[in-house]
């Protein structure tokens, strides 16, 4: 994840985005191996599971060899999330439940695995407003039983009651919940956000959560929130602590089944393949302590780093199919821009752009290796003009509103000197 604070460098994050998922870095996790997968009419290890109707988020020529090039036997090594995730906008909350599979890639015995909350960081920090996950239990399904212990904010310990087997394979269930923050309607005004990152009006400078885990302007935006295992690099977990400038996190290659429960009504797209969005999504009956109806979203993915989750009742998307030459560039991309109803302009001009931006990535850089590409209208603010994930780009919804609709005082007087100059020159004439 990056943040591009510089409103003159936003339209650089279409391009950006494709740049982030083909060439993520070596992952490192697992043993060296040849194939792309596991052999035909293989036993399957306890813990393991079928990748293959995941791989349905990569383009065709993509999936092939890259279990090779990631020094693993099988994509299916890689860590599998799959989440299940209750949002509740009006309450400013989620809940969820993470299974986890997990094969220990050391040589070695394993002793605990390190979980990171991205979403805490801020707070790590010193920043008071900001949203907030924690990690309320965890039960082994599949191999040793399991103990939790909490280090910081953004790192909870996982431990084993054996160590785990070099290679062996753990299936551990995680709950978690989190506070989304609120964010004032104002918070996609582009004056208020000009003045924020002056550090006046209340934003202040230096770290922020840049709204990533919040509820504001009728979009919720929940990036990273979820507990995830801290990136395996040059033999060890990296397990450091965030740094106040710069990016807030980065992650381990991964596969994801999720599903999101929501409000009727609200609309639910992610950074992954998102499976059911142009269908009606299976209605859910109220359960006790819930208020109404609710639907369920589904997605999964396949060699991704992150989950981003954009949901609101008045979002829209347009979208484009965008083809290629070359090995592989000849499959169909969807290019979809997300927006709120009332921003369709900007939102038509974002997906021109991303269409453009992908068409010069393929061009210079080969094929894209996923089968969508979204950009998203976002609540974001801490100064940030946008956030690049694998497969999604959010856009501060600043950039999607004309400046003459804003109720900024600062607003208000540049409209004020404007028409004093226009008074003041026509006078001199």
């Amino acid at each position: 994840m990056s943040v591009v604070s510089n409103a003159a460098r936003v339209l650089l994050l279409f391009g950006a985005a494709a740049l982030v998922a083909s060439g993520c870095k070596k992952n490192g996790a697992g043993a060296r191996g040849g194939g792309a997968g596991g052999g035909k009419g293989a036993a399957r290890a306890p813990g393991s599971y079928d990748v293959k109707p995941l791989l349905g988020a990569l383009r065709p020529s993509q999936r092939a060899g890259q279990a090779k090039r990631l020094g693993i036997a099988s994509l299916g090594d890689l860590p599998l999330y799959d989440i299940a995730l209750v949002l509740d906008p009006a309450a400013g909350a989620l809940r969820g439940r993470l299974k986890l599979s997990y094969r220990n890639p050391l040589a070695k015995p394993l002793a605990r695995l390190p979980l990171l909350l991205h979403p805490n960081a801020p707070r790590e920090l010193g920043v008071t407003q900001s949203g907030k996950l924690d990690v309320t239990g965890a039960r082994a399904q599949i191999g040793p039983a399991v103990t939790l212990s909490r280090e910081r904010p953004t790192l909870v310990w996982l431990s084993f009651a054996r160590p785990l087997r070099a290679g062996e394979r753990v299936v551990v269930d995680i709950d978690f919940r989190g506070t989304l923050r609120r964010l004032e309607a104002s918070a996609n005004d582009i004056f208020s956000q000009a003045l924020t990152s002056l550090g006046i009006g209340g934003g202040g400078s230096g770290a922020s959560d840049y709204g990533l885990l919040a509820v504001g302007d009728g979009i919720v935006t929940a990036a990273s929130a979820y507990p995830m295992v801290a990136p395996f690099r040059r033999g060890g977990f990296d397990v450091g602590k965030p740094t106040r400038f710069g990016d807030l996190a980065y992650n381990g290659l991964a596969n994801f089944k999720v599903n999101v429960s929501v409000p009727a009504g609200v609309k639910v797209y992610t950074n992954l393949h998102d499976i059911n969005l142009d269908r009606a999504p299976a209605a859910l009956a109220a359960k006790p302590g819930q208020q109404g109806a609710r639907q369920r979203f589904s997605a999964s993915g396949a060699l991704n780093r992150d989950l981003v989750i954009v949901a609101g009742a008045e979002l829209v998307h347009s979208a484009r199919v965008v083809r290629g030459s070359g090995s592989g560039g000849g499959e169909p991309v969807t290019v979809r821009s997300i927006y709120k109803r009332g921003d369709a302009a900007a939102g038509r001009r974002a997906l021109q752009t991303a269409v453009t931006s992908l068409e010069l990535f393929q061009r210079r850089f080969g094929p894209y290796p996923y089968r969508e590409l979204d950009v998203a209208e976002a609540t974001l603010v801490g100064g940030a003009g946008g956030v690049e994930f694998p497969g999604l780009v959010l856009v501060a919804g600043m950039f999607y509103r004309p400046p003459s609709r804003s109720s900024s005082p600062m607003a208000f007087m540049m409209r004020l000197l404007g028409q004093l100059g226009s008074l003041l020159g026509r006078g001199m004439h």
